[in-house]
């Protein structure tokens, strides 16, 4: 569920469904253990009813889709089976005394479960939009950098309209001018009330100052309030183009 291998499932969203069934087969019929160190070997051991060994597995495939040989993967591992029921009898008896070795814990089942049940669990809107959130700006302050974007040069900091914006607002503009410097376009897209014409002024100010043409498109309601902002900017060129 968690594996590039295993997309195509996540894309057929599966994974809720699988973790669900995941969760009730751990219930009913898993012992969990951690090891506390280096597992020295991968085992599988296939016992009867009767709980005898029957054959042992050895190899290092991962818990995956293309781990299990469900779908074409690239990993190269070399896989031993024994062969013979005394060859069985003694890989299973070392396998259970590396078992036997690890505390028992119900503590690292039940977690393990909860894992499980929180993969398979519904999850709100709001949930999502959080995590896709984190996702998208965890890493924001780090790439939104103030003094590497906007040009100190430019003047900008000393500007009526920079002066007033809110802390929120200047990271818009940040951004925005990072984004138009780097891909050539940016949507400044806050909810209404938010200052997104103001974020525009500032924007299109940080332009001007370096002496590149400015174009603004605007609904005709809006005609009012773009030319009261030409006409009150000293030494401003821009010309209103009637529609």
């Amino acid at each position: 569920m968690g594996n590039e291998a295993d997309r195509p499932a996540r894309n057929q969203l599966l994974s809720r469904w699988l973790a669900k069934r995941c969760a009730e087969w751990a219930k009913g019929k898993a012992e969990v253990r951690v090891a506390r160190g280096k597992v020295p070997q991968g085992v599988a051991v296939v016992r009867d009813s009767n709980g005898a060994a029957q054959q042992v597995v050895m190899g290092s495939s991962g818990l995956t889709s293309d781990g299990l040989g469900i779908t074409p993967g690239n990993p190269l591992n070399l896989i031993q089976a024994s062969d013979t029921a005394d060859e069985a009898a003694m890989l299973s008896q070392w396998f259970d005394m590396q078992w036997n070795s690890l505390p028992h814990d119900e503590a690292s089942k039940q977690a393990f479960i909860e894992s499980l049940e929180t993969l398979a669990a519904d999850c709100s809107p709001f949930t999502l939009y959080a995590l896709i959130l984190s996702h998208l700006f965890s890493h924001a302050e780090d790439e939104m950098d103030e003094e590497r974007i906007v040009k100190s040069a430019t003047g900008i900091r000393n500007t009526l309209v920079w002066k007033k914006l809110y802390k929120f607002q200047r990271d818009g503009v940040v951004g925005a001018i990072d984004k138009l410097d780097r891909f050539g376009g940016c949507i400044i897209a806050d909810s209404v009330g938010l200052g997104k014409t103001f974020e525009a002024l500032a924007v299109i100010k940080y332009f001007e100052l370096r002496n590149d043409r400015v174009l603004v498109l605007c609904p005709k309601r809006l005609r009012d309030n773009w030319t009261l902002y030409v006409e009150s900017v000293p030494g401003s060129e821009a010309k209103r183009i009637p529609a």
